[in-house]
């Protein structure tokens, strides 16, 4: 893994009226971070390894393997690409790999034997047990008939008939009964153990769900105590019989006879055998280049443009002709040049030598899409080709385009960006509703707008689209009619989406038992209208993300109660955004009266909380964005476990793995946060300030995340003063210049100290002492603190300040504190520990690591 890929840690980024963008290099200063997930599956792979090891040597089977090697801080291969990869390059180009060698094996499976089993393997710390995820989450899997949840596609539909669901999924033949049989502990669902309950349960994810069109796929989550431990050999041992019995008995495992392996590119012996390679056990001394296997020169290529991959290997020698020219190596095709001739250069002597051998073709400006039209006839030849990506194409070139794209047999995804003058997208959306094979779909038109006129579709089945982002400007009535042509769509997205004039039949309902995931930005519907779209589309909807403006109807929190309770039962995952523009005369009006009634019983049990965000920019563009979202683990989340599951001993000092903590780690039952974000300068962002105060007043904030880079000690202060519920503060720094404070401001802080009920504090930029000595005085009754040092700081002298004044009561209830240290290691445990020991500054303490975090925790 290269050592300069970026964490993924930071997440994506939300800004007012968007939906989430995942970019690596985006510091997000205008919106709010969206959360990843990066907790790495310890020994996962061990016993992965362990597990294939038994299927050959006992019973001579020798299963495809993928396993990802990379840290899941970098690349997530069981997310979509972009949340997956942050959309750094060598990020995507280990992800694109990872699921090239995933699809290579399953289309080898199912070409040679008909049908197979996809087994994705990972750990988890929330008990002592498995769980079987069939793409059934528990509610359903809670059911006492699962007959009735026919509606909800499972991941090994080629085993379940419509007969015995119930059979297959928890039976005496399912997965999970026969993990028991073979004391591999409890597991859900299973005959014995057929219902999970409320607890967390992991149903499955992206691998699993991406590839059930093709093979049998199921996920399992194994308990750490299977992994790891005295008889981890021995658990592999029994999940690989738990393999064998369960294909035996529902028919996908075949005869011996029948059995073999291939995975040949048909070169000299001398360059073949991929595999062999892959599991040759003689080691040996690599001291050039040409030592390297055929192996290590395949995935290396796996980072590269099929384009740049030609241009810089395939004259360098024979050897390197052969690994090119004479294989079957997938290629991906990104044609990013504007310069015709470069073009040109690279259709005629790269993608007509090599149709069949494309997997993916990416044309990026405008120029190579008119220039591929030109040299390049779209034929069978392309047989291979998966992805194709088109930004800039005019209407009549991309009409004939979809007529020849018919004809390939693996095309899965398309990605068009229209350009030119078009009249309507009716034949462009007939056309895309006629590929075979499609799967995912995008088509945009930048900000015009084309009409959509097709009638209402009257067929059981048009098409296999699953995933459907519309990127151009469409109303709530051509929506409707499209959804009317992708019966089996799974997931919606529409960027610009518009309400209409014309009467909507609320008699007919349209049938889309698979949808689960509605995306709708920039919505400018009325409630009305979002209310009759809900109605008419019946579906499953699990995950609803939100966002608009300007229509007040969307702030009535029982309104969406009412929807959500009769239209909306499976709904887990809500994300929802309004944005209001500030004038410089603010006004309560109702809407704002109704801001609290996203704190009640309702939202807090399904853990959805109320998010506010202030954004004050520079000529009058200031704004607020009205927020809820579903449960994310915060900063603060962790001093509830840290003082609810205390272990203390003398003298104490242990490392300790983000997963074990995170996995304990409850949910606060009420949340309001503000966050606070400043773009003017300060006479601006007080004048703002003084504007929007009385809207403070209407919700009980609890979290407050403010940006003090352009404000005052003596703003923050009176900010404080306005919001009397808060419990957790984080600041991005303290204006050291202004820590003198004024007396009158002195005076303030002392009436603030003696009131406010803030317990977390989180400081991110630690730069003198005397503004922990600020934060002190202000926050008297702080039980945990959180700091961001720099490498150069002097954390002993920190530490010893703080303790100090528990030591001397000016700190009576703090028992946690954490240094964010870049250089954090087992060295800095100890140095800590040593003066802890030698000043005698605690008695019963721990000190505990977590990734470039340090923890001291005492009682």
């Amino acid at each position: 893994m290269p050592s300069d890929v970026p964490d993924r840690t930071a997440g994506g980024c939300r800004r007012p009226g968007k939906s989430c963008t995942w970019m690596y290099n985006d510091a997000c200063l205008d919106g709010e971070r969206c959360a990843t997930t990066t907790v790495q599956d310890s020994l996962s792979d061990q016993f992965t390894e362990n597990v294939v090891a038994e299927l050959n040597n006992t019973y001579g089977l020798k299963p495809f393997v993928v396993i990802g090697k990379w840290s899941r801080k970098k690349v997530d291969f069981n997310r979509e690409i972009n949340q997956a990869t942050l959309n750094y390059p060598e990020s995507i180009n280990a992800y694109q790999s990872y699921h090239m060698n995933l699809e290579n094996a399953i289309n080898q499976i199912k070409q040679q034997y008909g049908k197979g089993l996809l087994i994705d393997v990972h750990g988890q710390g929330v008990g002592n047990f498995t769980m079987v995820g069939y793409l059934l989450d528990s509610d359903l899997l809670n059911k006492n008939d699962l007959q009735t949840t026919l509606g909800t596609i499972t991941s090994i539909e080629q085993i379940c008939s419509l007969s015995n669901r119930t059979e297959c999924i928890r039976g005496k033949t399912s997965f999970g009964t026969i993990l028991e049989r073979n004391e591999l502990g409890i597991a859900y669902p299973s005959m014995a153990h057929p219902k999970p309950g409320n607890g967390t349960f992991f149903e499955g994810g992206y691998i699993t769900r991406n590839y059930i069109s093709k093979i049998n796929a199921i996920q399992t989550e194994l308990p750490y105590s299977m992994r790891a431990g005295t008889y981890k050999r021995m658990n592999a041992i029994k999940y690989a019989r738990t393999l064998i019995d369960y294909m035996t008995v529902n028919n996908i495992l075949l005869k011996k006879q029948q059995r073999h392996q291939f995975y040949n590119y048909e070169l000299s012996n001398k360059e073949n055998n991929l595999l062999q390679s892959m599991t040759n056990t003689n080691e040996q001394v690599i001291t050039c280049i040409e030592d390297l296997s055929n192996e290590i020169f395949y995935n290396i290529f796996d980072y590269l443009n099929g384009c740049h991959l030609y241009e810089s290997f395939v004259n360098l020698n024979t050897r390197f002709q052969n690994l090119l020219i004479k294989s079957f190596l997938p290629l991906k095709i990104n044609i990013d040049s504007k310069h015709e001739i470069i073009i040109e250069h690279l259709c005629k002597n790269i993608i007509n030598r090599n149709k069949s051998r494309i997997i993916s073709l990416h044309l990026s400006t405008t120029i190579a899409s008119k220039q591929f039209l030109k040299l390049v006839t779209i034929n069978s030849l392309f047989n291979r080709l998966q992805s194709l990506v088109i930004n800039g194409i005019v209407e009549h070139k991309l009409q004939l385009l979809l007529k020849q794209l018919t004809c390939l047999p693996r095309l899965c995804s398309l990605n068009i960006f229209v350009i030119g003058q078009l009249e309507s997208f009716n034949t462009i959306y007939k056309l895309i509703f006629r590929l075979p094979f499609l799967k995912y779909n995008t088509l945009s038109y930048g900000p015009w707008r084309a009409p959509i006129t097709l009638p209402v579709a009257r067929n059981e089945q048009f098409n296999y689209i699953e995933y459907l982002n519309i990127g151009i400007i469409i109303t709530l009535v051509e929506v409707i009619t499209i959804l009317s042509y992708t019966p089996k769509l799974r997931r919606l997205t529409c960027q610009q989406l518009y309400g209409c004039s014309q009467y909507i039949s609320t008699r007919d309902i349209i049938k889309l038992p698979y949808l689960t995931h509605i995306n709708f930005d920039q919505c400018r519907l009325r409630f009305s209208e979002f209310e009759l779209f809900i109605k008419k589309i019946n579906s499953q909807l699990r995950v609803l993300h939100f966002t608009t403006f300007d229509n007040i109807s969307f702030l009535d929190a029982n309104r969406w109660q009412r929807l959500i309770v009769q239209y909306l039962p499976h709904l887990y995952k809500f994300e929802f955004e309004y944005d209001e523009k500030i004038s410089n005369t603010f006004q309560l009006g109702p809407h704002h009266q109704q801001i609290n009634q996203f704190t009640s019983l309702f939202w807090l049990q399904r853990q959805w909380y109320l998010h506010l965000q202030t954004d004050a920019s520079p000529f009058s563009n200031n704004r607020i964005t009205y927020s809820i979202h579903s449960y994310r683990k915060k900063w603060y989340h962790l001093c509830q476990h840290m003082k609810s599951d205390a272990h203390y001993q003398q003298d104490n000092s242990v490392d300790m793995t983000l997963q074990n903590i995170q996995n304990h780690v409850i949910p606060s039952s009420q949340r309001v946060e503000l966050i606070a974000t400043n773009h003017c300068d300060f006479e601006q962002y007080q004048s703002f300030i003084e504007n929007i105060k009385s809207l403070f007043q209407l919700v009980q904030i609890t979290h407050l995340n403010i940006d003090l880079c352009y404000s005052s000690i003596d703003l923050f202060i009176d900010f404080i003063y306005n919001l009397p519920y808060l419990d957790s503060l984080s600041m991005s720094c303290l204006p050291i210049s202004e820590l003198n404070i004024s007396s009158t401001t002195r005076s303030k802080l002392q009436l603030i100290s003696q009131n406010n009920r803030i317990t977390k504090v989180n400081l991110e930029k630690l730069i003198e002492i005397n503004q922990i000595q600020f934060i002190i005085n202000l926050c008297s009754r702080m039980e945990f603190l959180q700091i961001g040092c720099t490498n150069d700081m002097d954390f002993e002298l920190f530490i010893r300040f703080i303790l100090m004044n528990y030591r001397a009561k000016s700190l009576h209830c703090i028992y946690l504190l954490c240094l964010h240290f870049p250089t954090a290691d087992k060295k800095t445990i100890k140095k800590i520990r040593n003066m802890i020991s030698s000043e005698t500054l605690l008695n019963y303490y721990s000190i505990n690591r977590i990734l470039d975090k340090i923890y001291l925790h005492w009682k």
